[in-house]
């Protein structure tokens, strides 16, 4: 049925030309009369003609202006008639009220209907519903005679290939109706034509035999099987011997480990004991300065100096004495560190594996490898770097009001992959020191030790054309200690007197001071 326009039916008896609408010429669909000219149309074809200003239909047919009511009568007179069924050409013969028409379709067996399995789609009439069920859907629903599994019938071949249950003949014997998952216990233990392995097979004897013949063959090769026990037996020996090399490896690792866990002990004790004379040595030059800073009157200092003459060697001794309180500092500090970091080392726990082991065993500590109040890492690898120390006032600030040794610090990696450390101290006696040496790297392993001939320039960068450098200082890495191989407890090696506080003008731009390293192979 089409919902839209009329009826498309063939009427039992007479049909009446009253009947038909004016729009589509089909039997009228919920007829619709024009009160002025009395044609007819369906309901939804008058969706299709325009209103006029005043609101009224235009006739199609004698095009005067209309209005419409709905033909109540006529509807019922149009759906008690008698229709043939639309398939009567095919031969349904169905013939009863219009009104009854839409309930025998929904069971007419000459409708066309569609395969209930999505996957299918066929088309074909509801008369061949239960044929095509049966026999020609590809996707019909199947049930193993063997199993009773359902499958789809497309499935059917992947199904009798994994079907456990499927009955198949014996290749060696021709015995049939063996369920599939009875194959192997029927090669093991029934079929007499079925090469079997020989019972020694574990042992590495690789003739295969009949069931029948497996009594002979024992008793033939009964030396043979002995002479392949007695090499199963010398390998496991062997084995048992090469474990029993790996204990005492790892045992004498674990001796050796304690025995160096000892010694960083006895070296965390000697470091404490270090640090405590670098205090008291600190200490009575703290002492001893508080007494040099009392002669300030003329009396006292004739009294230490003897005579004007002697003036200019009592301000010498006054720096050489200001810069040994400034190298007791920091070599404390150097040392209150390593000790922290042997400490711990001292405590950790035993490793159990011998590969823990071996790379415990002897573990030097590097200064390179001391804590710092800033540290940062240049992870990218070239032969120039440049380093900008921001709030670089703060920091001379800071230690010079707290008397601090604590370096600022940065390490980066040159082109071949060395790891290098620069150290940087804001205040050393009205100067900016810097130290530098070499420290534990991803790359080290791969790299060539002690370092190619090379020349480290550390250069502090002039503000007014960014290009000019204020100070320089430059290292020969191939023959100084502190660039050896790493982890090493060589000190590092730089200059006192990088740049004076007094170059500070000329040195720092919006309180950045920068730092410039290059690396030039040599």
């Amino acid at each position: 049925m089409n919902e839209m326009g009329g009826y498309d039916v063939e009427f039992l008896h007479e049909q009446f030309d009253d009947m038909k609408c004016s729009i589509c010429l089909l039997v009228l669909r919920e007829p619709m009369q024009a009160d002025e000219c009395g044609h007819r149309f369906c309901k939804s074809c008058l969706v299709n003609i325009r209103k006029s200003g005043e609101k009224k239909y235009t006739c199609p047919q004698d095009r005067t202006k209309i209005r419409v009511f709905r033909d109540k009568g006529r509807e019922r007179e149009i759906l008690n008639r008698f229709v043939k069924c639309i398939h009567h050409k095919e031969g349904c013969c169905w013939a009863k009220a219009l009104r009854e028409l839409e309930n025998h379709k929904k069971v007419c067996d000459f409708e066309e209907i569609v395969c209930p399995f999505n996957d299918c789609g066929d088309r074909f009439q509801r008369r061949f519903l239960a044929k095509h069920n049966k026999e020609d859907c590809l996707y019909r629903t199947m049930l193993c005679p063997f199993c009773d599994e359902e499958y789809s019938f497309h499935l059917e071949q992947e199904h009798i290939v994994e079907c456990v249950y499927l009955p198949i003949c014996c290749d060696y014997c021709q015995a049939q109706e063996i369920p599939r998952y009875k194959m192997e216990t029927h090669l093991i233990q029934k079929c007499a034509k079925a090469p079997r392995e020989c019972d020694f097979a574990n042992l590495g004897c690789e003739k295969r035999m009949l069931m029948y013949d497996i009594a002979k063959h024992n008793t033939n090769f009964s030396d043979h099987h002995i002479n392949l026990a007695l090499q199963k037996i010398s390998a496991k020996e062997n084995i048992i011997m090469e474990m029993g090399q790996d204990l005492e490896r790892v045992q004498s690792y674990n001796i050796n480990l304690r025995q160096d866990i000892e010694e960083l002990r006895n070296d965390n004790v000697n470091l404490n004991k270090q640090v405590a004379s670098q205090a008291e040595e600190i200490q009575r030059l703290k002492t001893d300065l508080q007494k040099a800073k009392s002669l300030n009157s003329d009396q006292n200092i004739s009294k230490i100096t003897g005579s004007t003459n002697k003036s200019s060697a009592f301000n010498a001794q006054w720096q050489a004495f200001n810069q040994r309180i400034a190298n007791g500092q920091r070599q404390a500090a150097m040392t209150q560190s390593s000790a922290s970091m042997a400490q711990t080392a001292a405590f950790a726990p035993i490793p159990t594996s011998s590969a823990e082991s071996t790379s415990m065993l002897r573990r030097p500590f590097s200064l390179a490898q001391i804590p710092t109040r800033l540290n940062f890492t240049n992870f990218s690898r070239a032969n120039k770097h440049t380093w900008r120390v921001h709030n670089f006032s703060v920091e001379v600030s800071k230690a010079i009001g707290m008397n601090s040794l604590m370096p600022i610090s940065k390490s980066f990696y040159t082109s071949l992959g060395y790891r290098i450390k620069v150290d940087l101290y804001p205040n050393l006696n009205k100067f900016v020191a810097i130290y530098s040496a070499t420290m534990v790297g991803c790359y080290d392993s791969n790299l060539k030790w002690p370092m190619e001939k090379s020349q480290l320039g550390l250069h502090v960068l002039g503000q007014e054309d960014g290009k000019q450098y204020v100070s320089s200082f430059h290292i020969e890495t191939s023959t100084c200690q502190a660039f050896r191989k790493p982890p090493h407890l060589v000190v590092p090696f730089g200059c006192e007197t990088f740049l004076s506080h007094n170059d500070f003008g000329k040195a720092i731009n919006n309180d950045i001071l920068t730092i410039v390293f290059d690396m030039v192979q040599q």
